[in-house]
């Protein structure tokens, strides 16, 4: 059973998409939402790839810093979450476009932050995310496998 209605486990969301078996049903991969049922972000995406990504969405705690009591708190693990710039929070934001990358995901990436300074930080991570998608094009350009970024 999810851990709430339609956010669970990589592998329970991943199992009602296909018992639903309709392409027009999908779901949203968020990679901090993972944090929050104490998966790997990266593990959560490779298990909901393969039948189910339409979009990757980094909501709530997409990029999340363990910190700032009362923000955001995981129903499983109860540490709390706050939103932080991609740039700076648990989710290793490189690793996951990577991961995309590697998978042929070539789809919309979903943006919603709700934290402090959103005129700045929504920019500044529409900048970051399309650093990465050009540094991995770039290397494919090159023929080599696309990597992901240090921080």
């Amino acid at each position: 059973m999810p851990v709430r209605p339609l956010m669970g486990r990589g592998s329970q969301c991943r199992e009602i998409c296909e018992r639903v078996d309709s392409p027009a049903f999908r779901l949203i991969y968020d990679a901090g939402c993972s944090l929050a049922v104490n998966e790997d972000p990266i593990d959560t995406l490779r298990t909901m790839a393969p039948t189910s990504i339409t979009y990757m969405s980094r909501t709530r705690g997409g990029s999340v810093r363990a910190s700032r009591r009362n923000v955001f708190k995981p129903p499983i693990t109860g540490e709390r979450f706050a939103s932080t710039p991609l740039s700076e929070g648990l989710v290793d934001i490189p690793q996951v476009i990577g991961e995309l990358d590697k998978i042929g995901y070539s789809g919309p990436l979903l943006l919603e932050y709700q934290g402090e300074d959103p005129l700045n930080v929504l920019p500044a991570d529409v900048a970051f995310l399309r650093g990465l998608r050009e540094q991995s094009a770039r290397e494919d350009a090159k023929g080599r496998a696309p990597a992901t970024a240090a921080r």
